[in-house]
């Protein structure tokens, strides 16, 4: 940190003394034990990695309180609260605290936490997960993300190479039209799209269980 930022920091500028309070860090962490409750209680519903994404990897959330009324209330999700504690304590190390040996301990603690929070932002940006699932006696030359889907049009030439065309699941939620799906000549229309479900056949259903498609399963 430069001198300019360490001036402002020990001054008495009521701005810097928010940033820095100890008042500031109760609120966000109050804040934040609120969040990992109901982002608890929201995974009954929803199951964990949609709860991860929608409470703690994202800027802000929305609380059903009454999910019969589509009433949500509006809260600070993960990023938020963490770009804020952030913010506070380094603002909080340079107010309160001058480098030195003396007080060596508290800067590697400081440090330790920062480096979490970045960490911690820096995964959930870029994070990518997989599995390569090789059974005994066999050999596998890719590995699979159980929790992102496609479809997938594999169309057979007669260079004996596959031409395939996959379409994300991100692009399904949002299409409104009919999508032509490459050189195939096939065409897609999504009619209602169905987050965090798996695909059964009738054999599979529970016994009394209605099935309302009767064609492909």
């Amino acid at each position: 940190m430069n001198e300019t930022f360490l001036q402002k920091a020990n001054s008495q500028n009521p701005f810097w003394d928010f940033l820095a309070s100890l008042r500031l860090t109760v609120w966000l962490l109050s804040l934040s034990m609120v969040l990992v409750f109901l982002g608890t209680l929201e995974q009954v519903h929803w199951g964990v990695w949609h709860v991860q994404k929608e409470y703690f990897s994202s800027w802000f959330c929305f609380y059903p309180l009454d999910p019969q009324a589509n009433f949500r209330v509006p809260l600070p999700a993960g990023f938020l609260l963490g770009a804020l504690l952030l913010i506070n304590l380094t603002c909080a190390h340079f107010r309160h605290y001058k480098p030195g040996l003396k007080n060596l301990g508290i800067s590697t603690i400081h440090g330790g936490l920062l480096l979490l929070l970045v960490g911690g932002f820096i995964t959930a940006i870029y994070q990518e997960e997989s599995a390569m699932v090789i059974p005994e006696g066999e050999s596998r030359n890719y590995s699979e993300a159980f929790r992102d889907f496609e479809i997938a049009v594999v169309e057979k030439t007669n260079d004996g190479k596959d031409k395939v065309v996959a379409i994300p699941d991100a692009l399904l939620t949002e299409a409104k039209e009919i999508m032509t799906l490459g050189t195939s000549g096939l065409k897609l229309k999504v009619q209602r799209y169905y987050p965090n479900s798996a695909l059964r056949g009738q054999s599979q259903m529970p016994e009394g269980f209605p099935v309302k498609v009767s064609r492909g399963l």
